[in-house]
């Protein structure tokens, strides 16, 4: 059984070769930032910018997507 993440990068990297398939640059808009916690540990939190997963460009459109799965 897969995980969350695992599904969820699954479906962001069908979603990628999907649009470079069809002429689309596509760029990753989700970064990691890391908390860290008093005792050391440090804590991976995703956030998208722009409220989007992926940004698409070709020569006449600009687009944001957020992947579901």
């Amino acid at each position: 059984m897969k995980s969350s993440a695992q599904r969820g990068a699954y479906w962001k990297a069908r979603t990628r070769r999907w649009l470079e398939s069809r002429g689309f640059q596509v760029v990753d808009l989700e970064v990691v930032r890391w908390i860290h916690k008093p005792d050391g540990e440090r804590i991976p939190v995703k956030h998208d910018q722009m409220g989007a997963d992926l940004q698409a460009i070709n020569d006449t459109d600009v687009v944001f997507i957020q992947v579901k799965g």
